[in-house]
């Protein structure tokens, strides 16, 4: 994969795994439990985006991560777009769940 060893080529994939993971229940939090004029929307087509709209989502993340950074610097920026904004986003949604309770 990068061609420095096994270890961290199994770091870097899991690394990617969990980024799909963190994604997908983004994804699910936003798009099932969608409010208003969304909700008519993501009603009906709620499995639909997610079957399409994850993997197109990590697809054009890892693209433009490639092209921006190369090859080098491609893990640190997932590290930040693929694990910081969805973990930031969930716990903004969790406080504002809080304060609507």
């Amino acid at each position: 994969m990068h061609g420095s060893g096994l270890i961290r080529d199994l770091l870097h994939l899991s690394l990617y795994l969990v980024t799909i993971v963190i994604w997908m229940h983004l994804w699910l939090i936003c798009v099932f439990n969608a409010q208003g004029p969304l909700k008519r929307f993501f009603g009906a087509n709620a499995l639909i985006i997610c079957a399409l709209g994850v993997p197109a989502l990590a697809a054009l993340l890892f693209g433009c991560a490639y092209g921006i950074f190369g090859r080098e610097g491609i893990v640190g920026s997932l590290i930040v777009v693929g694990l910081g904004f969805p973990t930031v986003t969930l716990v903004f949604l969790r406080r504002q769940a809080r304060r609507a309770d």
